[in-house]
Parts: structure tokens; C-alpha cells; sequence
């Protein structure tokens, strides 16, 4: 099944993707300020819930070594907050902003997003799960298929495999009133001279996203991310329902707001 990318959208685990990615490449350079697509944004009727990851990262930079860390996800109300250690990232699709908290230096940032399109019928969406960064400069499309239900930390897991594929390279425009060549004459005895061709411009890698959401909480499982980047590999080590407190998706009194 195939879906036009004008106005489409990725599954939230390309937002965490980019979410984890940016703490890795902050890690690389910490004084490169990350940089964050659109928070997902979280439709009514999604049951609350807490869940416990632990990211494997193997990048496809030259000296840029394996890396693992853990990462937290709750959700709520609509919020969802994204626990990164010493950071925490808190969507609040409704103000249409992002909240970067900064727990050693008890800070916050204040990014704002722009509003979600419009769902089309028949874009690729992970059931319950929150929608991610639009794809409207993927001109390629994207494929889904159904991989069937399976059993996951003791819950029934629903897969689908995203298959981002890549823009078709440009070609080159021809200059309107230039006269063609002439054909060579052929010299007899020499061979004809090869047609000359244009370099060709190598394809982009393609993007797979496969994710394994539980069809009771709504929360990825697990989720394999192989791209241009390299490979990333998320898997849950706890998920359950839970009731967190408005206060876990606010700013906290002692932390200082910067721009």
C-alpha cells in the first residue's frame, strides 16, 4: 500500500528517533544545540501510560562508536514527556510547543511548533499512537505493510514496516531554443564514437521504520530504525498503565526560563 507524502506523517517513533539521535550528536559536540522536529501530537482517547526503554545506537560515522542509553516516555492527558537523563522533553501538542528541561542546570526552553495538518484517509498512522514530523520534503512516499500481532513483554503487539523512499534526483533542464548538433560524419575506417552520457547522481538510501505497538496501551514495544544515519533499536523493558501527575508535565517552580 502506497501514500502520497504532501501532507502525510511518520509514526512517533521518528520523533523519539530524532529525540535520541540529537542526544547522541549533542554528546559528539556539545555545543551544537539540538535540533527538534515537531512535537507528536497525541489524539483524545489514548489511555495513559509509563513506559521504560533502552536505546542501541550504532552509527554509520567514521569513528563515531556504539552507543546505549535509557529513556522514559509517559503520557497523559494529551502530554507525553520523554525522559533523557539529565533532560526531559515535554510535548504539549495543544500549546503547540516543546519543553526542554535541563536538570543539572535547573533551566527551561520553550520551543514552539507549528499546528498539525489535517489527517487524509489512508495515510500511514500507527493505530493510538501519536502522529510525528510531516513529510512534505520526502517526495519519494512511503510504503506500509502489515507484519501480523505478536507477543512482546507479556502484550499483544501489533507491527507495521515504514519504508521512507527516498526523492528521485533531479535532472537536468535542457535550454530552450538551443539548436542540436549536427551528427558527426563517419570517417571510414575509424569506429563510430560512443554516445556521450551524463554522470549520474546515486540514489539516497531508503529509511525502514518498524515498529511494534501494543494494542492495549498504545506505546511502541519495539522499534527498528535502519537509515542513511545507521541503525538505531529501541526496546521496551517495561510498560503499564500509570497515572502521573499534572506537575510531571510542567515546568518546575525552581527551574529559570531562557530563550
Amino acid at each position: 500500500m502506497r501514500h502520497k507524502p504532501t501532507k502525510g506523517w511518520l509514526p512517533a517513533e521518528f520523533w523519539y528517533s530524532c529525540v535520541i539521535r540529537a542526544k547522541v550528536d549533542n554528546a559528539v559536540n556539545p555545543l551544537s544545540p539540538p535540533s527538534l522536529p515537531n512535537p507528536p501530537s497525541v489524539p483524545g482517547g489514548l489511555p495513559s501510560a509509563c513506559a521504560e526503554y533502552q536505546s542501541m545506537m550504532h552509527p554509520t560515522v567514521p569513528g563515531l562508536q556504539p552507543q546505549q542509553f535509557p529513556w522514559k516516555m509517559a503520557r497523559s492527558g494529551g502530554l507525553t514527556n520523554i525522559g533523557l537523563g539529565n533532560q526531559s522533553l515535554i510535548s504539549d501538542p495543544k500549546n503547540l510547543r516543546t519543553i526542554v528541561l535541563d536538570h543539572v542546570n535547573k533551566t527551561a526552553r520553550i520551543i514552539p511548533s507549528a499546528p498539525a495538518p489535517p489527517q487524509l484517509p489512508g495515510e500511514p498512522v500507527i493505530p493510538g499512537v501519536p502522529g510525528a514530523p510531516s513529510l512534505a520534503g520526502l517526495a519519494g512516499g512511503v510504503d506500509v505493510k502489515d507484519l501480523g500481532k505478536q507477543m512482546i513483554l507479556g502484550q499483544e503487539a501489533e507491527g507495521k514496516l515504514f519504508s521512507v523512499k527516498p526523492p528521485a534526483p533531479p535532472t537536468l533542464p535542457g535550454v530552450p531554443g538551443m539548436p542540436s548538433l549536427p551528427p558527426r560524419p563517419a570517417i571510414p575506417g575509424l569506429p563510430t564514437p560512443a554516445a556521450f552520457k551524463p554522470p549520474t547522481t546515486p540514489q539516497a538510501a531508503m529509511t525502514t521504520v518498524e515498529v511494534w505497538t501494543s494494542t492495549q496501551l498504545h506505546v511502541p514495544l519495539l522499534t527498528k530504525i535502519n537509515g542513511p544515519g545507521g541503525q538505531t533499536i529501541s526496546t521496551a523493558t517495561k510498560a503499564v498503565p500509570c497515572n502521573p501527575p499534572p506537575s510531571f508535565f510542567q515546568i518546575p517552580p525552581e527551574y529559570k526560563v531562557i530563550p
